[in-house]
């Protein structure tokens, strides 16, 4: 591998690790801004990566790196240990978006406790627009790709990952991310049936990871849904997001991303009864997690599973009091 390709898929892998630790709270909205202001303790953080980062892209994966091309079947690659990505508007675009994808896949990989590897790589096709885009989510994926920007092709032969490209790295990241876990439990737990709640949930939740941007807005984005200061957006209770199924997030798509997102938050880093173990081990609600997608009976009676089910009312009074984003 050339010298600079390794630099720049070593300080990549060192930036998102410095991106975890800056971001307190993780969000998920369709069509986020492209640098919505941080709040002030993180606004220190969220400027160092920003400099960095585009110092990097300036040096090791200039603009211009390999022309855009016009033909899907004959697009820019971009790997990395488990991504295999197609674009067509630069090599530098399928690079990027190759090691945003790897950096989720190890997020993804410990959350749920996967122990094994692909045999082969994860495929992801990036369309060069959203009409490209739409014309494959409307032939087969309709349900799918009205949710949001990106969805899996579980029927096709080698499973692929489909989002659209766009300019605003906040929105492709988000994206990205957000298919590549429909993919990664495909993968990992074929015989799942996760309810809708953990399924879309835990892909906003990972999703909000991508950048600092996706992190503060939806920080700002759920306090609007929680305070109620925008009537056309009230909050919806969580008793329709539990209860919901996929269907279901056709309506106000945005809002039940956010509120989700930052009930998965609290419940893995803040709920007392549910939280993370002091040593970082899983906790309650994790094994929760992991029971569901291995289909074990014990998730049946489980605390979280009452949590969600018969003490709803309690759940969502501690989640909207909570101020310690």
């Amino acid at each position: 591998m050339p010298r600079q390709a390794v630099l720049y898929e070593t300080a990549m892998w060192i930036l998102r690790a410095a991106l975890i630790l800056s971001c307190s709270a993780i969000a998920s909205s369709p069509v986020p801004p492209a640098a919505p202001a941080p709040h002030p303790v993180d606004a220190i953080a969220v400027a160092e990566f920003d400099r960095v980062l585009s110092d990097l892209r300036a040096r090791v994966m200039p603009d211009d790196l390999g022309a855009a091309k016009t033909d899907i079947a004959d697009p820019w690659i971009g790997t990395s240990d488990h991504y295999r990505v197609s674009a067509l508007r630069s090599r530098k675009v399928a690079a990027i978006s190759a090691n945003i994808l790897e950096g989720a896949n190890g997020f993804f990989k410990e959350f749920l406790g996967v122990t094994r590897s692909p045999s082969s790589p994860f495929e992801a096709v990036i369309y060069p627009s959203i009409t490209e885009y739409n014309e494959l989510g409307e032939a087969r994926y309709d349900e799918r790709s009205s949710i949001t920007g990106a969805f899996y092709a579980d029927d096709a032969a080698d499973g692929f990952l489909a989002t659209y490209d766009s300019t605003n790295w906040n929105l492709l990241a988000q994206n990205l991310t957000y298919g590549a876990f429909q993919q990664y439990i495909n993968w990992a737990f074929p015989n799942a049936d996760p309810p809708a709640v953990l399924e879309q949930g835990l892909a906003a939740y990972f999703a909000s990871w991508a950048t600092p941007a996706l992190a503060q807005y939806t920080k700002d984005q759920f306090e609007i849904l929680r305070s109620g200061e925008d009537a056309a957006r009230p909050w919806i209770p969580l008793t329709q997001l539990i209860t919901g199924n996929r269907g279901s997030f056709t309506n106000r798509t945005s809002d039940r991303f956010t509120e989700l997102a930052q009930l998965i938050l609290f419940l893995q880093f803040h709920y007392p009864d549910t939280k993370v173990k002091e040593d970082g081990t899983a906790g309650p609600f994790q094994e929760y997690v992991r029971l569901v997608f291995n289909r074990d009976r014990a998730a049946i009676g489980h605390p979280v599973y009452q949590l969600l089910t018969q003490k709803t009312s309690l759940l969502e009074g501690a989640l909207k009091g909570y101020r310690g984003w």
